[in-house]
């Protein structure tokens, strides 16, 4: 429950600090006071929008503060979500500085909007008459209906099957679109491979093969230059083998004389064994290098139409080449099997639907059997707030999927005997629709166990007797919950257990809002002036005195 408020430097408002009750708090005042002042501030720490221009004195920051008794309320799993330091008394603040900018906190730890927004959802519910209008829009009516019928889980199923389902149907439509533009590209994957036609590119070693082409082109002048080359290094006395063994023959006669002539004699051994390592080379190149027209033509051609496709396709290297061919037919593979992953996907969409259809119908089973209890305790609240002959009904029609299931809801109404049903809207004035909307609220606080309920001026357009039968209701509903109604009905005021009185005060330069709690003796003036005007009579304090006993 709210046990405490305070609000400093927003909008009419310097700074007023109260205390609420159990029970049901009424809050009274003249029109144009601030009352809503007061509301749209509590709507700050509930996670509504900022504006930073509310702030009375734009050089200081403005500051809302709501102290909410949760100790018997389960809220453990919410502050271990979001790691806050759990309080049975909890704090939430809201500040806006003079930059405009907006903090939030709960129990002094920074949080953001949609944290305070969820805790707000759990303590308490504030219902204006905007939200009463809310009453026509059908997908209220379906949330009321599963609120009602405590269908969560169930709806939460659903989605998360509709959400699966509406994926496997774009995947499929991905598929038949990508199947409509596959024939054209199909024809130029299959144009760009046959021009690989008979290469065989993973047996192609570029660099070899470049090296053959050389060879082949030039093997005259090789031949020439090796047979030359071999003649000079190991062809008669004077050649480079000839002068090294004669060389190494003299060496020999002085390699007992000392270290430097022995080392002399085993380089030149190295060296002529080297030589004739080389030449033996030579000769055995000599003996294979033989020119070969066909073979020439074959890897010339081959090279042309690697350095065709390389230049074609922007590669630089026969390997790329390879992996650009790969990549064409893994591509061409994947097409070529759409149909197949079609058919696949076909039959996973028909997999899905199915039991999304049966998770529907459950839904909808669920919501539909509690229909006539809503109906029933719908109609015995309005039977105690004056509409004795009022009846509601709740139609649904079957549509197709939507992430909300597939029931079509509609409210229609009768408020008079022998009338015909029609949508609320249509047959409600402005004060049986607050009614109506009262009706739902009282049953929803005891569906959605929420600790604080505040109506917004909820009996506008309603007076009399009326007027007590709705304070009566209030009344009852603040025996499980704590209930704020802000009214300009004495009949309703008089039922409250506590009494605050929100007025304005007037100086030279400035105006201000206050809110205070009333005395019992206060409340029979405020009570009387309700009731006659400025002008109090002795009749309308008695009737006060009279109203405030009855209850």
């Amino acid at each position: 429950m709210l046990v405490n408020l305070t609000i400093k430097n927003y909008a009419l408002i310097d700074e007023i600090n109260v205390d609420f009750q159990s029970g049901l708090n009424i809050i009274t005042g003249e029109t144009g006071s601030g009352k809503s002042i007061i509301i749209d501030a509590l709507g700050l720490v509930l996670g509504d929008r900022a504006d930073s221009t509310v702030a009375k004195d734009k050089a200081q920051k403005c500051l809302v503060e709501a102290t909410f008794d949760v100790s018997k309320l389960d809220l453990s799993s919410f502050f271990t979500e979001y790691e806050l330091d759990y309080e049975p008394t909890t704090i939430v603040r809201r500040e806006l500085t003079q930059q405009g900018k907006s903090r939030a906190f709960i129990n002094d730890t920074p949080v953001n909007l949609n944290v305070i927004k969820e805790f707000s959802m759990r303590v308490i519910d504030v219902h204006s008459q905007h939200q009463t209008q809310q009453l026509n829009d059908q997908s209220y009516q379906l949330n009321l209906v599963d609120a009602l019928a405590e269908t969560a889980k169930d709806l939460a199923k659903y989605q998360h099957q509709f959400s699966d389902y509406k994926q496997h149907l774009k995947h499929l439509e991905e598929l038949k679109n990508t199947e409509a533009a596959s024939s054209q590209e199909v024809d130029y994957i299959t144009f760009l491979l046959s021009e690989f036609e008979g290469l065989h590119l993973e047996d192609i070693h570029q660099e070899q093969l470049e090296d053959e082409l050389k060879t082949l082109e030039n093997s005259e002048e090789i031949k020439e230059v090796l047979t030359q080359t071999f003649k000079l290094l190991d062809d008669g006395e004077w050649s480079v083998s000839g002068n090294l063994t004669n060389a190494n023959n003299l060496i020999s006669k002085i390699s007992d004389y000392g270290k430097h002539y022995s080392d002399i004699a085993e380089r030149i051994k190295s060296a002529l064994i080297e030589i004739r390592d080389i030449n033996a080379e030579i000769e055995q190149l000599n003996d294979v290098i033989e020119f070969n027209q066909d073979r020439l033509e074959h890897v010339s051609e081959l090279l042309s139409r690697c350095y065709r496709l390389q230049k074609k396709h922007s590669l630089t290297s026969n390997e790329e080449l390879l992996k650009f061919k790969q990549e064409l037919e893994e591509k061409l593979s994947a097409i070529s099997s759409i149909d197949e992953k079609i058919v696949k996907q076909e039959n996973k969409v028909k997999e899905s639907e199915a039991q999304l259809k049966s998770l529907a119908k459950s839904l909808s089973a669920k919501r539909q059997k509690s229909f006539s209890s809503i109906e029933k305790q719908i109609k015995n609240i309005l039977q105690s707030v004056g509409m004795a002959s009022a009846e509601i009904k709740i139609e649904c029609k079957e549509k197709a999927f939507s992430y909300d299931g597939i029931d079509d809801v509609l409210f229609v109404a009768k408020t008079n005997k022998g009338s015909e049903f029609k949508p609320i809207h249509q047959i409600a004035s402005g004060g049986e629709l607050s009614r109506i909307m009262l009706a739902l609220k009282s049953i929803l606080s005891k569906y959605k166990h929420l600790p604080t309920i505040i109506f917004d001026e909820i009996d506008t357009g309603i007076s009399g007797e009326v007027a007590d039968k709705v304070g009566k209701l209030m009344r009852e509903l603040s025996e499980n919950l704590q209930v704020f109604s802000i009214t300009h009905l004495p009949q309703v005021a008089a039922k409250g257990h506590a009494h605050f009185f929100v007025f304005k005060t007037e100086t030279k330069n400035s105006t201000q809002t206050h809110i205070k709690q009333l005395s019992a003796e206060d409340r029979v003036v405020e009570l009387a002036k309700m009731m006659s005007g400025e002008k109090i009579t002795d009749a309308s304090l008695l009737n006060a005195k009279e109203l405030l006993k009855a209850n």
